[in-house]
């Protein structure tokens, strides 16, 4: 007899059934791409607590989702998409995992709060929310991917336990870069990229995370003297002058202080 499931290496390709009533098998540990999609009988499910990843439109057409009594669809400890009308949405302290595209085209919302304990914010999670303003990102979290709040065109600061990040920040994967780096969990760094990132932080003046950057090994292997002379300048051009200050410093003691005199100007 053919199994209603179509399953392959623990994830759920496509549900098969008729029945209004299902019961995913366990050890199902994710939902692929679509796997109830226009299943319009579908009026309840229960899941496994083995299931760890959620794909895209995976419950689109169902009446489960049609008929959904909360604004945020969670499975588990992850939060698939949220369905809310008002101004701010605060999601549950047990989530632990937001979806790509969790909150794709909200464009009503203008503040949203994220609980402890979530570590990551996936890419397009925020995609067109037109209406953000400002986002608090816990201290939990250690990846923010790239496109995770492209087109929040009036979203102003989003604060982290490190800084106060301006809208700017968000695009070409600066805000990104600067997590990465960080966190030290991307292996493909060059020097001109890590320059690159702490000019963008001067340009902005992120006082706070430039100190913790300028003290980690990446810094230290990567910025030659000559560097380290352009970034003082840049800061001082830039009047990020507690900035400035905190490489002066560095430099110093590493005893390779050389006189870059009169182009300062304090």
């Amino acid at each position: 007899m053919q199994s209603d499931f179509e399953i392959q290496d623990g994830v759920l390709k496509k549900y098969h059934g008729t029945d209004s009533r299902v019961m995913i098998p366990e050890g199902v540990t994710a939902l692929g791409d679509r796997a109830f999609e226009n299943c319009s009988h579908v009026i309840e499910i229960n899941f496994p607590k083995s299931i760890i990843s959620v794909g895209m439109d995976v419950f689109k057409g169902t009446a489960w989702l049609e008929h959904y009594p909360d604004d945020f669809v969670i499975i588990n400890d992850i939060l698939v998409s949220y369905r809310g009308k008002g101004e701010e949405a605060v999601i549950p302290e047990h989530i632990r995992k937001i979806r790509s595209y969790a909150f794709f085209k909200t464009k009503n919302l203008k503040k949203i709060v994220i609980p402890e304990g979530v570590t990551s914010i996936p890419r397009g999670a925020f995609c067109l929310c037109s209406g953000l303003k400002s986002i608090r990102i816990p201290d939990s979290v250690t990846e923010i991917e790239s496109s995770a709040f492209v087109a929040c065109n009036n979203l102003e600061t989003i604060i982290t336990k490190y800084d106060a990040y301006p809208h700017e920040i968000l695009y070409n994967q600066q805000l990104t870069d600067i997590f990465r780096l960080l966190y030290g969990n991307h292996p493909g760094w060059t020097a001109n990229r890590i320059e690159h990132v702490l000019r963008i932080l001067i340009l902005h003046r992120c006082t706070p995370t430039f100190r913790m950057i300028l003290h980690s090994e990446k810094f230290q292997k990567y910025i030659p003297p000559e560097l380290l002379d352009a970034l003082i300048l840049s800061a001082n051009k830039n009047q990020a002058y507690e900035i400035q200050l905190l490489l002066m410093e560095y430099k110093n003691q590493k005893n390779s202080y050389l006189d870059i005199g009169e182009n300062l100007k304090l």
